[in-house]
């Protein structure tokens, strides 16, 4: 009999096969899983039963290639659990987002670090090219050219860093003959270490003005272009997704180094193992990337690895075909397993599928799926389009379309295209046809979204230099990208702020506090509550210290009684709170809170990470005093965790004990609010030091760019402050859409942003699909929860989401992968895309096979091939055209 499992109140069924991997523990198991067997229920189930059989979500990680494919595994497991105690500890993401969750927990990279995307790569690069950044955002042949130099910087990081020759990738980054010519022409031994003196020194090379042949010529100038671009990162504070990997893998490098040889080490760069692990579309994984998950996996864990041979289409990115043969080695007898039913596809749908995996790719045919699905084949669901031109092509394919979109109403319908510009003539003939397109420049990539997003970064965190650059660039501060980099930077450096110019006229967030410090007594407070939850938890204890010019000259420390429980623990710490409460004696509410306001009146008052203190004092007070208020009594506060951060931008860490041994102050950081305010004073003293010698050289640069500044202020200054205002406000709606539209309209007002057709898809998402009971009710929380979320989606994440209403999708077949449609149209399937004409090596030939498999199994109900006779090119040219090789296995299929 079948195993059965429930999602909410839902049984579930699972097949044999199933079953064998749901219960999986101890060693390596590799699953081949091809489209349609239910991997994903079975993945959210492998959760809940190793949950239920002992394992802790904090030991767990889910792995998954895609933030796509990670969120809909996310969803699906919170479907199944429901929000059960400790699954926020469960890992789910990809390997990137892991890299940098450990990078920046462990205080491994400077806290302020910015991650940023490609086309922010390429304007840095272009300026250093001396090239238009935005032609080349705008040209695939630049983007191309660009991505290469990317991918050399990276190559020569891993030469650098002796990285074993199996884990380099993006090798084809450098052609050896160019590489050859270059030390000859510069007497250069042909060696890896000659190839690192290039790179460093390839700014005094060009001037040598060496006869080069174009190719080696070229690759001198990347080789330039590429280390000027690491330079930057290293100057700024940048890191690129592959330095993500890169960084992670060195620590682990490093780890190895002194477990072996200095144990007494091990505490200051704590590595956690983890002890359960599925990996999900692990064929498109490089192996770097599968070198960190090994790094991170306890000798004694369970791992299960998840795969298709017949989806690796991303060799581009680094990855390998042969992963699974390796895997499947290395798991060994008895931990092999395959999914054979494929519950999507009908029969006749999966002959197809079946045949070419078997003739094309050369699948065994004692591994090809099966399906109980025998719903008869009626006309048109498996046809063939032909046409005379590329013209007729898409009008045909147009017509087609529509045809499908009014007689199946409830059906939606994708044009799979191999290149962009075929999307293009698809969409072009569609017309009035609504549709939704996947393919070119991806909307979230627009200057629009960025402009967007970047706003609710800066909102959700102050020091982000990326997203501010962002904001003077899309607010026409400054007309490009560089220029706004290079104020933004100078803004920095000078311990400001871009919020000082919204605050303030003629003044900074220091040069306050120095006045107040000079000139006023200083309340320095400190909180411990029952929880984080600064809308719903209770104050349990309140600490102050009265300061003047940095003499404590009166204390204050009470205990408040509370019916909430007091955590026991502090993540893997003791909470002192706990004993200490039970032997005070405790204040109500009332009187607790009228105490400190009476203990503060007329002070300026100041706390580390005083913004946590500050509201959660405010809604205790609305709860337990609603005659006190903080937002009336102190509309301002300081805050040292913030000035820290402008005062020492570079540190990896500013916890407050952290600061303690960093910058050698006195005090302890015990957990007790008494404690922690004498350290938090130490720190006041310290940050009053520097920041008294910096500020006047503030005001110099303020005076020097005063036009500058007020243009900011007068175009951003209201939008930003009620967004700061709306973050501690609960509300019904969701603040995070409500707030995002508000910021359009805003923006579109000021005349900073045009018409954005996919903003109400971006805005369905958000409520529908991004926030969950889990996400809270105020902006704060959702922005902390989210604002990752979005800065890293792609538009097809909405194409798979239910809150997408277009029935109609125009996607190449790359930005596809992953997601799958009631009728699929496979247009202008011709040699030259399917194979590419750009794939000339026999592995590159098997990577188009693969390619043009996923294009077919999109489909879930029906499948049309299309191809046109001659192709006539915009100078009125036609050559002949030949149906792709691909078909011929699978041609009799079609009618």
């Amino acid at each position: 009999m079948p195993e059965k499992g429930y999602l909410c109140n839902v049984v579930m069924t699972f097949n044999t096969e199933q079953q064998q991997v749901i219960e999986a523990t101890g060693g390596c198991h590799l699953v081949l899983a091809p489209p349609g067997c239910g991997k994903t229920a079975v993945l959210a189930e492998r959760i809940v039963w190793a949950h239920e059989h002992g394992e802790e979500f904090a030991d767990m990680a889910c792995l998954t290639f895609t933030n796509r494919a990670s969120r809909g595994m996310k969803e699906r497991i919170y479907e199944r659990m429901g929000n059960v105690k400790g699954l926020d500890a469960l890992f789910v993401g990809n390997v990137h987002r892991f890299c940098s969750r450990f990078l920046f927990e462990n205080g491994i990279v400077p806290e302020h670090t910015a991650v940023i995307d490609n086309d922010t790569s390429f304007s840095i690069m272009a300026d250093f090219l001396g090239e238009d950044e935005l032609k080349v955002l705008g040209d695939n042949k630049d983007r191309q050219r660009y991505s290469q130099i990317l991918n050399l910087q990276h190559l020569m990081y891993q030469c650098e860093h002796r990285y074993p020759s199996k884990l380099m990738v993006h090798r084809d980054a450098m052609q050896p003959s160019a590489l050859k010519e270059l030390c000859i022409a510069f007497r250069l031994p042909y060696t890896q270490d000659s190839s690192i003196t290039l790179y460093h020194q390839a700014s005094l090379f060009l001037d040598e003005h060496a006869l080069l042949s174009r190719e080696a010529a070229a690759l001198l100038l990347s080789l330039n272009a590429a280390r000027q671009y690491e330079l930057y990162k290293l100057q700024n504070d940048l890191m690129d997704f592959e330095d993500l990997l890169l960084k992670t893998y060195d620590m682990l490098v490093q780890y190895d180094a002194t477990e072996s040889h200095h144990a007494e080490q091990l505490e200051a760069h704590p590595i956690k193992k983890l002890k359960w692990l599925q990996i999900d579309e692990v064929q498109d994984l490089n192996p770097l990337q599968l070198a960190i998950i090994d790094g991170f996996t306890d000798t004694e864990a369970t791992v299960v690895y998840l795969g298709d041979t017949q989806q690796a289409i991303f060799s581009f990115m680094g990855a390998q075909t042969d992963t699974l043969t390796l895997l499947k080695e290395r798991c060994g007898e008895g931990h092999f397993h395959n999914f054979f039913v494929n519950y999507r596809s009908p029969q006749y749908l999966l002959d197809v599928f079946n045949q070419y995996g078997e003739q094309q790719l050369g699948i065994a045919h004692d591994l090809l799926p099966s399906t109980q699905n025998k719903t008869e084949k009626q006309v048109g669901d498996l046809q063939f389009l032909e046409a005379d031109t590329n013209v007729d092509e898409a009008n045909i394919v147009a017509h087609e379309v529509r045809r499908i979109y009014e007689q199946y109403p409830d059906d939606t319908v994708a044009v799979i295209v191999a290149f962009n510009s075929d999307a293009d003539d698809v969409s072009g003939a569609l017309q009035t046809l609504p549709h939704f397109k996947i393919s070119g420049i991806d909307c979230f990539s627009t200057p629009e979204v960025r402009l967007l997003l970047a706003h609710l970064s800066v909102v959700s965190m102050e020091q982000n230099f990326i997203a501010w650059s962002h904001l003077f660039t899309g607010l026409h501060v400054y007309t490009s990208n560089s220029a706004s980099r290079q104020f933004v930077r100078q803004v920095m450096e000078l311990a400001l702020s871009p919020v000082d110019f919204l605050d303030y006229e003629g003044s900074t967030y220091l040069s306050e506090f120095v006045k107040v410090y000079e000139k006023q007594d200083v309340v320095v407070f400190d909180t411990e509550t029952t929880g984080l939850n600064v809308f719903e938890d209770d104050v349990a204890q309140i600490a102050a210290v009265k300061v003047r010019q940095g003499r404590v000259i009166e204390e204050l420390n009470i205990f408040i009684e509370t019916e909430r429980t007091i955590p026991e623990m502090l993540g893997e710490v003791v909470n002192p709170l706990v004993e200490e409460y039970a032997a005070q004696p405790h204040l109500s509410h009332q009187e607790a809170l009228q105490r400190f306001v009476d203990f503060s009146r007329g002070c300026a008052i100041l706390g580390h990470n005083a913004t946590y203190d500050y509201q959660i004092m405010e809604h205790n007070m609305q709860r337990y005093a609603p005659d006190l208020s903080m937002y009336r009594l102190w509309p301002s506060y300081f805050d040292s965790l913030k000035m820290a951060r402008l005062l020492r931008p570079r540190l990896k860490s500013y916890k407050l004990k952290d600061l303690l041994v960093q910058l050698g102050l006195e005090g302890h950081n015990s957990h007790l609010a008494n404690d922690d305010i004498l350290a938090t004073n130490s720190l006041m003293i310290y940050c009053y030091d520097r920041a008294r010698s910096i500020v006047g050289r503030q005001q110099e640069f303020i005076r020097r760019h005063q036009k500058t500044i007020d243009r900011f202020r007068h175009l951003y200054a209201d939008l930003y402050q009620h967004s700061r205002s709306r973050l501690y406000v609960q509300s019904g709606i969701t603040p995070l859409s409500a707030e995002l539209q508000y910021t359009f309209d805003y923006l579109r007002d000021i005349g900073r942003i045009g018409h954005m057709p996919k903003l109400p898809y971006i805005i369905r998402y958000i409520e529908q699909e991004l926030i969950s009971s889990a996400s809270g009710l105020s902006l704060v929380d959702q922005l902390h929860r989210h604002i990752q979320d979005l800065t890293t989606m792609k538009e097809a994440d909405l194409c798979g989401a239910s809150s997408m209403t277009d029935r109609v999708f125009v996607s190449t077949v790359h930005k596809a992968k992953g997601l799958e449609f009631d009728h699929v149209i496979v247009y202008d399937a011709v040699e030259g895309k399917y194979p590419s004409v750009y794939a000339d090596t026999e592995s590159g030939g098997q990577e188009e096979a693969r390619k043009f498999y996923v294009a077919i199994s999109r489909a879930r109900k029906r499948l049309t091939i299309s191809f046109c006779h001659n192709s006539i090119t915009r100078w009125g040219r036609s050559y002949p055209k030949q149906l792709t090789r691909y078909m011929a296995s699978i041609r009799q299929f079609f009618a």
